[in-house]
């Protein structure tokens, strides 16, 4: 039978009604046969609640309760038992063994559904789809109040005139001073509107807003309009913390913030400026914790007791928000902002947090008609995101109904135009048929844990001899930041990166090199060696051991699906995934950036000085985060790919985030839908290129030998293009790696890349167009060229530039 149960913060639904099912079977005498499954949206949330029902029950983790996540488990003995696992398990488990879920589990719970986040949705389908026949129709809702205690509210009008009353506008001076905030409060006080949704928009970069934005890529005017929306109020954080540590005595304070730039901001700026006169560095009195996934020790310490008369200051993102409990907090301070895809839900169970175990207070630094504006309930990640692999996915299970009908039964169900955007870029990506049907590359594509695009650039890989590098950024893509990054070494740890990225202006080679570099010393040294090697260059264990175990799952895939031999894999040998005749061009810079290209489309950039277009934006930035900046890349015309958009926590401008410089031949040659006009090659209809050939002594332009080198780039494409349609359907062939005419193409492509001169010039907009036409393509054209031909350069190898150790080291100190 199907039940819902929705219950209030507190009330047990988590850790009580496993248990009490259980119990109830084995009173029954049934309990040998009640195998219950518990899922949780994240790692952390099914491990701590199954070790804490363990204790409840006064068991070992183990005995009659476990937990599975993605590459750990500790399952339970068999014979009645419970299960906490993250629902991507589960899914996984439906998708590939749906009658061994049905015969073995007698009770499946699916915990923070309100979460709606895309796998949840997903789940409910499927089970909706493959129980429907068995199952009665009617649903029986149980309704249970939890334990909370009473908590008090303050919106902003509140919280201001408190700090009016208690104090002069020279203790408040931060309110004025932190720009940010000064905006952010004439915004609030004059009664902005807010917008309406966009709920259609199929478009999925990361943005902040009021926990609900419209997207702002591909719209100019959108960026304009959210400036306000964007902005998140330290200052304002900063004072009204202080003024709780003031006038409150006992009880930590949480404070929820959009990521990890604010978190940083807002720990800077209480030990610095010293809101209203209190000394957040005093360790007696106060304590600062930041919660967020690239910091993992403040997560282990958060929970412990501190001395009395010192007090924890929590700056954290939503990890706190539902899937963890921290008792001691009687006070929250909302900034009402989170950083998502696109859109994020108004979760109110945060004013509840205060309220789980004592009386707490909660502090909203918004009006209470801004929040009666938000959302009651979250918008379904659904609605929100790429549903490109959702659609693979549901392909890949071979359901007998179109993928539009199979979304169409979600509790929300995308729109229609959302779910032919994903088909359609499916189809030009090759997976799948304009008929719908599933495509041997496709089949494939569905099989491994990355994005579509990104599993496409993994076969690339494999295709051209540089499978190791594919594999490993692949894997990367989803996964925490490889680099811790402690405030007090920031300047450190960009030395650090700034020296695994060598000479390539790419944040992708300077994480490959990283983990490359840690992958030899893990597999060649003793543990101790390599804790020592992780902690001094700040590499995060957790995460690296992510990215590892996500490739060698990747290339048990590929494995599997024969396309490539068993190997020893790397913790023994030290070898690169896929072994040495796959990864021959593994040490080429060139063929590296040209798959990421190809990956990485349609994000594509090129400047004009700092500022870079998109095939959306007209102005853009690289993040300071990045390895890349304009000192380093120069003024002249260039082009990028960069994994993600990012609004800038002021709302003033948007960056690109983990950057690759390219030569135009990258995307020409693998990425996009190439046009050529006389000597002109244009990509996606945007990204305008002109071939220039210089013939004879002095070097001289001519029309006719640019338009035969633009022909031949052109030719160059479609062949490599047949091939790569012809590989794609045949990954079933024995000989699929091993086959005569690719490599020759491989070869040619990597020759091509690595002797590239500064011959195909990319144009910014029309004006530049209209200036290169009459320059170069006029039939009187006449222009010397200083260098008196073609400059033929050398290919770039990263054997050819390792470093040792102590080198590396000098490196980072001088960089420090």
């Amino acid at each position: 039978m199907y039940c819902v149960i929705i219950g209030a913060t507190g009330s047990g639904k988590t850790t009580q009604v496993p248990q009490i099912l259980l119990d109830q079977a084995i009173e029954n005498g049934t309990g040998a046969s009640c195998n219950i499954v518990c899922t949780q949206p994240r790692r952390i949330a099914a491990t701590s609640v199954a070790k804490r029902v363990a204790d409840e029950r006064a068991e070992k983790l183990q005995d009659t309760v476990g937990y599975q996540v993605r590459f750990d488990a500790k399952l339970p003995k068999p014979g009645g038992s419970i299960v906490y696992c993250t629902t991507g398990i589960l899914l996984q488990q439906l998708q590939h063994s749906p009658d061994e879920v049905y015969d073995n589990v007698s009770h499946l719970v699916i915990d923070e559904v309100h979460e709606r986040d895309i796998i949840i949705d997903f789940l409910l389908i499927m089970l909706k789809k493959t129980m429907a026949a068995h199952q009665p129709t009617n649903c029986p809702t149980l309704s249970v109040p939890g334990r909370t205690f009473p908590v008090t509210e303050r919106y902003l009008e509140n919280i201001l005139q408190e700090l009016k009353d208690e104090y002069d506008k020279r203790e408040l001076c931060l309110l004025a001073q932190d720009k940010a905030t000064d905006q952010y409060l004439q915004a609030e006080q004059t009664g902005m509107n807010e917008r309406p949704v966009d709920a259609d928009s199929s478009t999925q970069e990361f943005v902040i807003d009021w926990k609900k934005q419209a997207s702002t890529v591909g719209d100019t005017d959108a960026l304009v309009d959210n400036k306000d929306d964007a902005l998140v109020p330290l200052g304002l954080a900063a004072t009204t913390i202080a003024h709780i540590a003031k006038t409150t005595e006992n009880g930590a304070i949480l404070v929820f913030l959009p990521g990890l730039d604010e978190i940083v901001k807002l720990d800077q700026m209480l030990r610095v400026d010293k809101p209203l006169g209190v000394n957040f560095n005093d360790d007696q009195q106060f304590q600062v914790f930041m919660l967020h996934s690239s910091i993992p020790d403040s997560q282990k310490t958060v929970f412990d007791p501190l001395p009395d008369g010192c007090r924890k200051i929590i700056l954290s993102t939503n990890i706190a928000e539902t899937s963890v409990t921290i008792p001691d907090v009687q006070y929250v301070v909302d900034t009402g902002k989170s950083r998502e895809k696109r859109y994020d839900q108004m979760r109110r169970i945060t004013a509840l947090q205060a309220g789980r175990v004592q009386n707490g207070n909660y502090y909203a630094l918004f009006t209470r008609s801004r929040r009666e504006s938000m959302r009651a309930i979250g918008l379904p990640e659904l609605l929100r995101s790429d549903l490109q692999e959702i659609c693979l996915d549901v392909k890949s299970q071979a359901f007998k109904m179109p993928v539009r009908d199979f979304l169409a039964g979600a509790l929300e169900p995308p729109s229609a135009v959302a779910v032919d955007t994903a088909m359609r870029d499916l189809t030009m990506l090759g997976a799948i048929t304009e008929e719908e049907n599933l495509t041997p590359l496709g089949r494939l594509l569905a099989s491994l844990p990355v994005h579509p695009s990104l599993g496409k650039m993994i076969v690339l890989g494999l295709i051209f001899r540089c499978l190791d590098p594919m594999i490993i950024l692949g894997a990367a893509a989803h996964e925490r930041p490889l680099f811790a990054s402690p405030v007090e070494k920031r300047r450190t740890v960009d030395a650090v990166k700034s020296a695994f990225s060598r000479t390539s202006q790419s944040d992708h080679i300077m994480l490959l090199n990283a983990f490359s570099k840690a992958r030899e010393i893990s597999s060649l040294n003793s543990p101790s060696a390599t804790y020592n090697f992780f902690n001094k260059y700040f590499i995060h264990r957790g995460a690296f051991n992510s990215i590892a175990s996500t490739a060698r799952q990747i290339e048990e895939i590929l494995q599997q699906s024969g396309l490539i031999q068993p190997s020893r894999g790397f913790e023994k040998t030290g070898l690169r995934y896929g072994g040495d005749f796959l990864n021959e061009n593994s040490d080429s810079e060139e063929v590296i950036k040209a798959l990421l290209f190809a990956g990485m489309h349609p994000n594509i950039a090129m400047n004009r000085g700092s500022m870079y277009r998109t095939c959306g934006e007209k102005h853009t930035f690289i993040h300071q985060s990045s390895v890349n900046d304009v000192r380093t890349l120069g003024p002249r015309h260039h082009i990028l790919t960069f994994t993600s958009l990012s609004l800038s926590a002021d709302g003033g401008r948007m960056n690109l985030r983990d950057t690759t410089k390219g030569t135009p031949l990258m995307p020409l040659l693998l990425a996009g839908q190439l046009s050529q006009s006389g000597p002109m090659l244009e990509l996606d209809g945007w990204l305008r290129f002109y071939v220039k050939v210089t013939t004879g002594s002095d070097g001289a332009l001519t029309r006719h030998n640019a338009r035969n080198a633009a022909s031949e780039i052109a030719f160059f494409r479609q062949t490599l293009d047949l091939m790569l349609e012809a590989a794609f359907n045949n990954l079933k062939d024995k000989s699929f790696s091993n086959d005569v005419l690719r490599e020759k193409l491989a070869d040619g492509l990597a020759s091509i890349l690595s002797h590239e001169a500064n011959q195909i010039v990319p144009a910014w907009d029309d004006q530049e167009r209209n200036k290169m036409d009459q320059r170069w393509l006029s039939p009187s054209a006449q222009s010397p060229n200083r260098r008196g031909g073609p400059h033929m350069g050398s290919r770039t190898r990263l054997d050819d530039r390792t470093v040792s150790m102590k080198d590396f080291e000098r490196q980072i100190q001088r960089q420090s």
